[in-house]
């Protein structure tokens, strides 16, 4: 049998997370910290100028728009009446939401939470 992803344990041990090193490890000196700081804020700079560039020019903003945006596909027929089936399937089916769970004769749209997933399993394996 598959572990739960929950554990039963109503207090559970706490997770300590006792060191991230972002920021500051103890070790890190004065120097590094300016210097960090300072490609940082430079880096801003360099985007804050673009930004306004861009807003400013609508061919730039369209070059930077191809240079960065990924391409987009073309709508194929075939794939979109495939799509319209499947949408109009689920619809008849009763599936109006994400996560779908079927379990046992039921259908739970959207996001039912672990104790009413527990009861549905339970249920459905006392029918049989």
């Amino acid at each position: 049998m598959a572990k739960p992803l929950r554990s039963e344990n109503p207090n559970p041990a706490p997770v300590q997370f006792s060191h991230f090193g972002v920021l500051n490890d103890g070790e890190r000196s004065k120097a590094a910290t300016i210097t960090s700081i300072s490609i940082n804020v430079g880096l801003a700079a360099i985007i804050l100028i673009l930004c306004a560039v861009v807003k400013n020019n609508p061919v730039i903003a369209k070059k930077v728009a191809d240079l960065t945006l990924p391409p987009q596909p073309k709508p194929d027929p075939v794939i979109e009446a495939e799509l319209k089936r499947n949408f109009q399937l689920a619809g008849q089916l009763g599936a109006t939401g994400t996560p779908l769970f079927v379990i046992g004769d039921r259908v739970m749209n959207g996001a039912v939470g672990y104790d009413m997933l527990k009861d549905a399993i339970a249920k459905a394996r006392s029918k049989g």
